[in-house]
């Protein structure tokens, strides 16, 4: 949780950009769909599109095993998705309310993804922990 908040908002390349109020993504994959073809970027170009992808993916696998640490109990599927839709709402609102961020649709999508995947490793592992211990 506290690489996610470190990450999210108080990383060196959040204070590149002053004016982030101004600016937010409302469409789905604009960004990528805008964007010229891969092969055509610069390297820093390309790094910076798969870091984006990436990260955001990456961000929030960990949250599923933070959430069923917190309550120690079984969290039903359905509300683990909620939990991890809102977390990224919210993070996103912060970002732009504070000024650290651009608001991106996109961004929600991929953390959400992200984190359907950390529940997807959390149920394999305590599938395959529940069938060793019988």
């Amino acid at each position: 949780m506290f690489l996610l908040v470190y990450a999210t908002f108080f990383t060196k390349r959040r204070f590149y950009h002053k004016d982030y109020c101004s600016k937010s993504n409302l469409i789905f994959f604009y960004e990528w769909i805008s964007i010229k073809s891969f092969s055509k970027m610069t390297y820093l170009q390309k790094y910076s599109y798969l870091e984006n992808i990436i990260g955001n993916l990456l961000m929030f696998i960990p949250m599923v095993f933070v959430v069923f640490l917190l309550f120690d109990k079984e969290v039903k599927t359905f509300v683990m998705a909620l939990v991890l839709l809102f977390t990224s709402v919210f993070i996103e609102i912060l970002q732009y309310e504070f000024n650290l961020g651009v608001f991106d649709i996109n961004d929600i999508l991929l953390n959400f993804v992200g984190g359907l995947i950390g529940l997807l490793f959390f149920k394999t592992i305590k599938f395959k922990a529940w069938k060793i211990v019988q």
